[in-house]
């Protein structure tokens, strides 16, 4: 009933946070298509959740009207003893951070963030590595129409139409000592036994109750867009405070979901209060991304694409260059003696070969790519990995807005499970390891930064040098010399896969801590900084203790086999 209301919007993924790991799934997808979308997570405040369904449980089990008030009240406040444990401790303190992480990893592949107001974005905010920038959308829903009229005595409407009658339990028990009229307006219209008021579903005599309120209490906890379409009609408006309904609504008389007593509190108040409408954001545009600097020509990109006899992975990497959204894109696919790929390179008009004779392995292919590479801007690529179609355009675009010479963007790391003769099988994701800029200090001991997801500019190999050859961690050793002497641009989006096959992987084939060791020992000493040679030996040690031929960092989302 939510995404039905939410017009304007041209592209979202909309899910709560029971579900994200299907929207999580449904981002990735989007993402390869290159087309920008908003996100959105229908995050509930775990307190009133408990207190709307734990409260009803409680009143089957007290038959007297007055002790059923005072044990909610104090289930509400948190004071309540359940199995010898305050109810503020078992019920609401509890975080499932396996789906609170999933959640932020959902949003971080999104473009931006749509949220029902501050509050919502505040209930997230655990759940997200940094703070992400959001835009607030309102959904107001359809209410019947209705004219107001003078009403005979104050009259209330408790507006839960989603909801069945249970779970307004604790409203209809602060309003015992409401003496004006109270309409309940719940899903199933069921009376609740011993409360005062008529319950009622949704229906044609409606408006005439709606017309003789003085004010319409509304019950979800969540999303303000029932109180602002009732302060619409100038009525008063009494909302949950975890709603953020006071952020859009002028008046509305706020409650504490905690504080039993601030129920009946609230409505004395707003029926005297009309409420009137702030000005409410219009729905966001389309989340729009940097257009590239206007140029006659824009400079050249060489990516250098290194295979050996993976005729399948080649193909889809080339797939995904070929799809590039930047125009001026060649492409050096470095063969290293293996089978011969020319046809399949035939196929993509940006692509050309350069065959060796002798197998030299991966590192010595990089560095003959780079020779033959033309381009004023460089990208190095594995066979195996992919580049989203804005890669390219996002990154390059970014280096000449800026004049850096050295930019970079999140990384998804996509698990795959080879299997003979078919596509290889997803089995997890995480976007949580290469999502982060770098500091030259923090690249001395290891950066958080993909190769793949870096372009440099083609001159920074003659002021600091190429890859090296002889390193196994050629990528993290040529950031650390790069990031020690130029600013690396940071472009905020994950715009390419690292895809991680178990062993069919040089970094899981060898033992990278005797690799450490050199970069810190031999090729880049730190004598004079005792703090960062600390860091170094932790970092080491770390490296040390990993079970060799299995990734050190295991998938976030877990889709595989059991």
């Amino acid at each position: 009933m939510y995404v039905q209301g939410l017009t304007g919007i041209e592209s979202a993924i909309v899910s709560d946070v029971e579900i994200t790991t299907r929207a999580y799934i449904a981002a990735v997808e989007q993402r390869e298509t290159g087309r920008p979308f908003y996100g959105m997570v229908l995050a509930e405040e775990p307190r009133s959740r408990a207190i709307l369904h734990v409260s009803a449980s409680l009143a089957a089990q007290v038959p007297d009207l007055d002790m059923r008030r005072a044990v909610i009240e104090k289930f509400c406040s948190g004071t309540l003893a359940i199995n010898k444990e305050q109810t503020s401790q078992s019920l609401w303190s509890t975080v499932d951070t396996s789906q609170q992480q999933v959640t932020g990893e959902f949003v971080t592949l999104c473009d931006a963030l749509l949220v029902r107001s501050h509050a919502e974005y505040a209930r997230l905010l655990p759940s997200l590595k940094r703070p992400r920038r959001f835009e607030p959308v309102v959904v107001e829903p359809v209410i019947p129409a209705f004219e107001r009229v003078l009403p005979k005595r104050p009259a209330v409407v408790v507006w839960a139409p989603e909801r069945p009658s249970a779970l307004v339990t604790v409203h209809a028990l602060s309003l015992l000592d409401f003496l004006g009229d109270v309409t309940f307006v719940t899903s199933d219209g069921a009376a609740l036994a011993g409360y005062r008021g008529d319950f009622v579903r949704v229906g044609r005599d409606l408006p005439e109750i709606l017309a003789r309120a003085c004010c319409v209490l509304c019950v979800d906890p969540d999303d303000p867009g029932a109180a602002v379409a009732f302060a619409r009609r100038g009525v008063g408006v009494v909302a949950p405070l975890t709603s953020g309904a006071h952020e859009f609504v002028r008046d509305v008389v706020p409650f504490d979901m905690g504080d039993f007593r601030s129920i009946l509190t609230a409505v004395q108040i707003a029926v005297a209060q009309p409420a009137s409408v702030r000005a409410i954001p219009a729905p966001p545009p389309f989340p729009g991304r940097p257009p590239l600097p206007a140029s006659a020509e824009l400079p050249l990109v060489s990516v250098v694409l290194c295979t050996y006899n993976r005729r399948e992975d080649v193909t889809r990497a080339l797939s995904c260059l070929q799809a590039q959204t930047y125009p001026n894109v060649e492409v050096v696919v470095v063969n290293d003696a293996g089978e011969n790929v020319d046809d399949v390179i035939a196929r993509f008009p940006r692509a050309r070969p350069h065959n060796l004779p002798v197998n030299g392995g991966v590192l010595r292919a990089i560095g003959e790519g780079l020779r033959q590479a033309r381009g004023e801007y460089i990208q190095v690529l594995a066979d195996d990995d992919w580049l989203e179609p804005d890669h390219v355009e996002a990154i390059v675009g970014a280096m000449l807005r800026t004049g850096a010479s050295i930019a970079h963007a999140n990384t998804m790391i996509r698990y795959q499970e080879l299997v003979p003769g078919a596509e290889p099988k997803t089995t997890g994701f995480n976007t949580v390891v290469f999502n982060e800029t770098t500091t030259p200090t923090d690249a001395l001991i290891a950066t958080p930064v993909a190769g793949q997801s870096i372009i440099f500019r083609r001159d920074m190999l003659d002021e600091i040098g190429s890859w090296r050859e002889d390193c196994i961690l050629a990528d993290q050793e040529f950031q650390l010399r790069a990031a020690n002497r130029y600013v690396m641009v940071y472009v905020d989006r994950v715009t390419s896969e690292w895809r991680a096959r178990g062993t069919d992987n040089l970094s899981s084939q060898t033992d990278s801590s005797v690799e450490l060791r050199r970069i810190y020992e031999v090729l880049h000493p730190l004598p004079d900084r005792p703090v960062v040679e600390r860091r170094r030996v932790e970092a080491l040690a770390n490296v040390s203790g990993r079970t060799p031929g299995v990734f050190a960092f295991p998938p976030t989302l877990y889709i595989g086999p059991a």
